[in-house]
């Protein structure tokens, strides 16, 4: 077991997503995620190796990848982590577009019937983000093209 788990980033993907698009929004809620993060919370260490090159910034923090079945999973999880106060970042369907502008605007837009959820993530407290995700389950394989 990893000893440094007192705080943790979660991640929860929808499954029903290609993989493309997960990746892609993993990618962007982190970054949008760690920004509004002081230095100190987010806690890069850095893994370097003079020998072979390597200079790395890694998160101290675990970083889990849950799945969903589906978009209203994230949802609810959403409101729960607000409700409870963590850090969070959505990223939806309507986040995908031509253009930053077109996507901010496309996301002003949406009414909620229309928000389809492809990811979202978390941090805190390792209990109060269990709490939130504990009905999820490891993720362990990316929508095939025909799923």
């Amino acid at each position: 077991m990893y000893a440094d788990n007192g705080t943790k980033f979660v991640a929860i993907v929808n499954r029903k997503e290609p993989a493309p698009r997960v990746m892609n929004a993993i990618g962007h809620l982190m970054i949008g995620l760690t920004s509004s993060m002081q230095s100190e919370e987010v806690a890069a260490l850095h893994y370097d190796n003079l020998d072979a090159g390597i200079a790395s910034l890694i998160s101290h923090h675990p970083f889990i990848v849950l799945e969903s079945k589906n978009s209203n999973q994230i949802w609810t999880a959403y409101q729960q982590a607000r409700a409870a106060s963590l850090k969070t970042n959505l990223f939806i369907s309507q986040m995908i577009g031509q253009s930053a502008a077109d996507q901010v605007r496309a996301t002003a837009e949406a009414k909620i019937e229309d928000v389809e959820c492809i990811a979202m993530a978390l941090f805190g407290a390792a209990n109060d983000v269990d709490a939130v995700t504990k009905r999820f389950s490891l993720f362990k394989r990316f929508a095939t093209a025909d799923a």
